[in-house]
This record gives structure tokens, sequence and C-alpha cells, in this order.
């Protein structure tokens, strides 16, 4: 099938005209192939594998090639936001299963918090914690502010990771509005 061209516009047109036009581009969707596309397509777009006359393949399509930048694992989303005096760390939850064999993208990890500390003597810190601490952000400001850490590296094998909130001084309380896992693919 030839890609779809009407031809110039007319002042009028007759219904059996229209009923052309409208089956011409019937067939031209309902039969998507290369040739409906004079010009080619670019592979960031689509690739060949996608116009086989079936839905798209599994993983036809990386993530690094749509358009949306970062993707966003939440972790925590309290109705209220969450305060600790404590110095050594409150566990929040949000339990998230890490499995790195379910991310096949490269790309890179980000801790990002909205969190504040009640007097701007102490530190608010936000940690993503497992087996060990895999990353963290902090903030000596006094109103939730959104923190976004350095790249982290994530575990090397499973195991589940959650949100720990803590002080530096037990005099000031740290507070939680958010924490989620940010993920950057290709960079």
């Amino acid at each position: 099938m030839a890609y779809i061209d009407l031809g110039p516009p007319r002042k009028e047109y007759k219904a059996s005209t229209l009923y052309r036009l409208f089956a011409l581009i019937e067939k031209g969707l309902n039969y998507l192939d290369n040739t409906n596309f004079p010009h080619g397509l670019g592979g960031g777009v689509i690739n060949d594998r996608t116009l086989r006359g079936s839905a798209l393949v599994d993983w036809d399509v990386p993530l690094s090639k749509l358009k949306w930048v970062e993707f966003s694992i939440p972790l925590i989303l309290p109705a209220e936001q969450v305060n600790t005096t404590s110095t050594t760390g409150k566990d929040l939850g949000g339990y998230f299963a890490w499995n790195p064999n379910a991310y096949r993208d490269s790309g890179k990890w980000f801790l990002e918090a909205s969190i504040a500390i009640s007097n701007e003597e102490g530190t608010a810190i936000c940690i993503l914690k497992g087996s060990q601490e895999w990353g963290q952000v902090e903030t000596q400001e006094t109103k939730l502010t959104l923190v976004r850490s350095e790249s982290i590296a994530m575990p090397p094998g499973p195991e589940n990771l959650w949100i720990v909130l803590k002080t530096s001084n037990s005099s000031y309380a740290a507070s939680l509005g958010a924490a989620r896992l940010i993920f950057i693919p290709g960079i």
C-alpha cells in the first residue's frame, strides 16, 4: 500500500468521493507498514521490527528512546508529613523490592525527597537503606525542600529497600513530605 495522498482540496465533495477518501484512510491505518511513509522513519521514532503487521514486541523500544526524560518511583507519600527527633533514624517503610534484573536499560538512579528541619542549625537526613545505606539527601532548610542526591549505586543483587529519616541534633525535628527513586535512562 502506498502512502495516503488525498490530492488537492476540492470546493465540493460528493458522497461517493468522501466514501473513497475515508476508505483509503481506513486501509492506510489498518494495513500500516513501511510503505506508508515515503520519506522513511527515524529509528528513534519507530523501528523496522515494529512494522511487521503486529503490535510492538516486548523490548522493541528501549526506555532511552521514549520522550520521557526520567521515571519516578514513589517510595513514601504520607498524607501528613512525618517528623522525628531521632539521631539514629526512624524507619519509614516505603519498601521497594529491588531486583536489578527487572531494569534492562542502562541509566542512573537518584534519591529525591521533600525534607525540612525545624531549626537551620540542624540537618534533616533522608536515607535509602537496605543491606547498607545506598544513598542519602540532606537539607538545613526549615521549609520542605525537594532535594535530589548525586547518582547512587543501586544494590548488585535483589533486596528490599526503604526510607530512613533522621536529624543531626535531637533538639531539632526532621520532617519528610515525600521520597522517591528517580531513574534517568541512557545517561
